[in-house]
């Protein structure tokens, strides 16, 4: 696993981290190969929904807090656009993921190491938000064809905590 990765797994779980780190892919302050902005995609989509709807699940990192965290939502979609933009710029690279996308990772889904699952299916969950994005920004749905064809799991699947 590389810094960025490492870094946006963090993100995931503290919002002044989440706003650091989606800040410096965005602009390019760390080095992020083109999965790796899928992942902080992924990461601001999230936390938009997070702050949306704080309570909405003991998932979510702000869950019973009493603070008011809308003021953030405005940074956390922004940043969200710009790696929508950035990813739309990198059509082509996002493509060869896509389409070299190895259909046996899926297998990973049935390790006995709780980690690697967590980590297959986050990575699984990337590729379908980007997807939705090239679908609803873009009206493209080959990459959602693509994933069906190599049979990655629907986001409703893939939003389950715990795979089994």
């Amino acid at each position: 696993m590389n810094q960025t990765k490492l870094l946006l797994e963090s993100a995931r779980g503290d919002y002044s981290q989440a706003l650091n780190v989606l800040m410096m892919v965005s602009v390019g302050m760390l080095p992020a190969t083109i999965e790796d902005v899928m992942y902080a995609y992924m990461v601001a989509k999230d936390w938009c929904e997070w702050v949306k709807n704080p309570n909405s699940s003991k998932k979510n990192p702000l869950f019973g807090k009493q603070s008011d965290f809308t003021p953030m939502l405005s940074m956390f979609q922004r940043y969200a656009d710009d790696l929508g933009e950035l990813l739309a710029i990198s059509e082509s690279e996002v493509s060869d993921v896509f389409e070299t996308l190895n259909p046996n990772l899926i297998q990973l889904w049935h390790s006995k190491n709780n980690t690697l699952k967590e980590e297959a299916k986050m990575f699984h969950r990337s590729l379908r938000v980007t997807a939705k994005l090239f679908e609803e920004k873009y009206g493209e749905d080959v990459f959602s064809k693509l994933l069906d064809e190599k049979q990655v799991p629907p986001m409703s699947e893939l939003n389950k905590r715990n795979v089994s």
